[in-house]
């Protein structure tokens, strides 16, 4: 499974609320809430790119991976997965 790790850098960074995080983002407040409470299932990469940007990071910073934590998904029909 991928976790974000946005409010972990932003803070590490002097950034420790969602509403900081949207002045420093420029963006709109429930969009920098949400990425500040991890409460996502897709990320634009023009959002990768801001966060980048605002917390002087790179995309891998903001990411960690879990291994044997995948979410699962049903066998698409027909494929025999």
């Amino acid at each position: 499974m991928v976790i974000l790790r946005i409010k972990q850098v932003a803070e590490s960074r002097g950034i420790h609320s969602a509403a900081d995080l949207q002045k420093a983002m420029e963006t709109h407040p429930a969009q920098a809430h949400k990425l500040w409470e991890g409460d996502l299932r897709m990320i634009a990469l023009s959002t990768i790119d801001l966060l980048c940007y605002a917390l002087s990071c790179s995309p891998g910073d903001l990411f960690d991976y879990a291994p044997g934590s995948a979410m699962r998904r049903p066998p698409e029909a027909g494929t025999g997965r």
